[in-house]
Formats: C-alpha cells, structure tokens, sequence
C-alpha cells in the first residue's frame, strides 16, 4: 500500500487499504493511510471520514490530525 502511494498510484492504493481495513478494523495508520489515498483522489468526504475514524481509534495520531486539518483549508 505505502509503494502505491509513493508511485502516485491512488487509486489502487485506496483499494489496498480498504481490503486492509476491513481485516484490521482497529488499524489507525491504515485508516490514515486510505484517507491520504482518498484525498489524493479528490474524495474528500470519505478522505474526511477515514481520518477521523483513524483519530477515533488513536487521538494522538498525528499525521491524521494534520490531513484532516489539511481537507480544512
């Protein structure tokens, strides 16, 4: 999954992920991860959604405090 990100490859990232979290429902990083994908794909509302889910898992995740903070602008 982080390979697809760094290959720009978003779409099958975001595919990746969603297969890892369903698996891995209690997975911050990978929520965090998906919504990263999503945002990059211009689905903010579910890029929204997943963020927040990873916040709800781990508060202090931080990287997911700062893409949410980021769809905000």
């Amino acid at each position: 999954g982080n390979n697809l990100f760094t290959l720009a490859s978003y779409k099958r990232c975001s595919e990746v992920f969603l297969e890892i979290v369903k698996f891995a429902p209690d997975d911050a990083p990978s929520f965090n991860n998906l919504a990263s994908c999503q945002a990059n794909l211009d689905r903010l509302d579910e890029a929204r959604g997943n963020y927040k889910k990873a916040l709800e898992i781990d508060p202090k995740l931080e990287i997911a405090k700062r893409g949410l903070e980021n769809l905000s602008r």
